[in-house]
């Protein structure tokens, strides 16, 4: 009872807030002026990108909420526990669909941390092949494809892991086309009144959703404004996978898949992102050198070659040349010099 009393609280203090944030004068203030720079539709806009970069990032958790869901509609339309019913056999783990996603995820591995030379290709190939005969092919727009290619081999490798072990999963539930048939007769509303834990979901990712859409009225809407609304949902998952009825369908095999599915994606994020950081700390060591010896010189300008590192992590794991404005301006001043200035 103390437990669900203070989840209560802080359910209650989270949705005050978001009350008062709404209500603030600022935000209208700043509603009311988005129209002098940008129209309404750039901020609609923004709410795509910005929930877009949202549920990318909670894609594992969204395919558990859907996991735990059909767990929810199964037990309704048999009487059932999911995790009883007896899977498929072991020799039937890896067909050739699973087979030829690990080849794949194995490649870009390899590529991903060997200069990206997939994505590179491939990159290559459209701008010649698609690009091109489009009459797409400017040296901004291709600049722009490059910057989004960047990033390519990252996703697919998170996308294909979480894939591949979500087919796992249902194969170690249980789950097929025939026992999930029953499920589908099931409204989703049957659900909701049967399970306090998914009403209780449901209500804080439809608030999650709410507290993104209060941010239309600002002028950018970054991932990182979302962080609330994560939490949310973080908060919503919990509470499905603490219900009894889910937590114990989720044992034996289908806990050892979750295990090494998480271990897979943490395995590649944190290294990806630790030799990423290693090489982007390499780089920034040299040219601060050479603006430093720039200032000891007298010299005005510093000049120096741009850095060749393109891939990133997390998509916010990357380096940017030091003749950006932030980073340019606030060196320029600590070392007395007027200029940086990268060779392109």
């Amino acid at each position: 009872m103390a437990g669900e009393a203070q989840g209560g609280d802080a359910a209650f203090g989270a949705l005050a807030g978001l009350v008062l944030l709404v209500a603030a004068p600022g935000n209208f203030v700043r509603y009311d002026a988005q129209g002098n720079d940008k129209g309404i539709l750039i901020h609609i806009g923004n709410q795509f990108a910005g929930n877009g970069e949202m549920v990318l990032y909670l894609l594992p958790v969204i395919l558990l909420l859907l996991v735990a869901g059909r767990i929810y509609r199964l037990h309704l339309a048999e009487g059932a526990r999911a995790g009883g019913k007896k899977a498929e056999s072991s020799g039937q783990a890896f067909g050739w669909g699973r087979i030829l996603c690990l080849v794949v995820i194995v490649l870009l591995v390899i590529s991903y941390f060997n200069g990206s030379f997939l994505a590179d290709a491939l990159r290559d190939f459209l701008v010649a092949h698609v690009l091109a005969p489009l009459g797409l092919d400017r040296p901004r727009t291709v600049e722009r494809f490059s910057h989004v290619m960047a990033g390519f081999e990252e996703m697919a490798i998170y996308w294909l892991v979480l894939f591949f072990f979500y087919s796992l999963l249902k194969r170690a539930l249980g789950f097929s086309h025939e026992t999930l048939a029953g499920a589908r007769t099931i409204p989703w509303r049957s659900v909701l009144r049967a399970f306090p834990a998914a009403r209780y979901a449901a209500f804080l990712i439809a608030l999650a959703l709410f507290n993104n859409f209060v941010m239309i009225a600002a002028p950018t809407f970054p991932a990182r404004a979302t962080f609330s609304s994560v939490a949310m949902i973080l908060v919503a998952a919990c509470a499905v996978l603490r219900d009894p009825l889910v937590r114990d369908c989720l044992q034996n095999r289908a806990k050892k898949t979750l295990l090494a599915a998480s271990l897979a994606i943490c395995a590649f994020t944190m290294t990806a992102a630790l030799l990423i950081t290693a090489a982007m700390q390499q780089e920034n060591d040299v040219r601060l050198a050479i603006v430093k010896q720039a200032a000891e010189n007298g010299e005005e300008i510093a000049y120096m070659k741009p850095i060749l590192l393109k891939n990133r992590a997390l998509r916010h794991v990357f380096f940017v040349d030091f003749d950006n404005g932030v980073t340019k301006d606030g060196l320029c001043k600590y070392y007395g010099i007027k200029d940086i200035r990268v060779e392109r």
